[in-house]
């Protein structure tokens, strides 16, 4: 059996590769998201609040490694559209976890179900195992990136 060496495309390629990808895709996000009235930033902080149900600020600081000022203005405008609700603990008033307004629960489903469409369609023609391939490889990326930063 011949194997092959796995060689690197040159780190300025990859750049460029990853540069292009992410204007593309923050491009499309920003024009899906304008029926919502919302931003990708705000996107991926109500997707963080959808997967954890309620969560603290501070959590979705950590989680999304973003520094606590920028969650906070996310949230107040997030707040100001009822997208999402603050709800102060009652043992300590200091705390206030954040959760989905039915209106921010309907924006996920009804965003959710439009943009996967759409990345199906634009994703046609590519091996559902290679896709399987880059969102393994994406992850682990994603989880050394995480374990470096902690």
């Amino acid at each position: 059996m011949l194997r092959t060496t796995y060689k690197p495309a040159p780190t300025y390629q990859i750049g460029l590769m990853k540069s292009q990808i992410y204007r593309s895709m923050n491009g499309y996000l920003t024009k899906a998201l304008v029926p919502y009235n919302i931003t990708p930033p705000e996107w991926m902080l109500i997707g963080s609040i959808y997967e954890n149900g309620q969560i603290l600020p501070t959590e979705l600081s950590q989680n999304l490694g973003v520094k606590p000022p920028v969650v906070t203005s996310s949230l107040k405008s997030l707040q100001d559209k009822k997208i999402i609700h603050k709800e102060r603990s009652t043992r300590d008033g200091r705390y206030a976890r954040v959760s989905l307004t039915l209106k921010g629960k309907q924006i996920v489903a009804e965003a959710e179900a439009v943009m996967q469409q759409d990345l199906k369609a634009f994703l046609h023609g590519i091996k559902p195992a290679d896709l399987k391939v880059y969102n393994r490889v994406l992850m682990a990326i994603f989880t050394k990136i995480s374990n470096v930063a902690a």
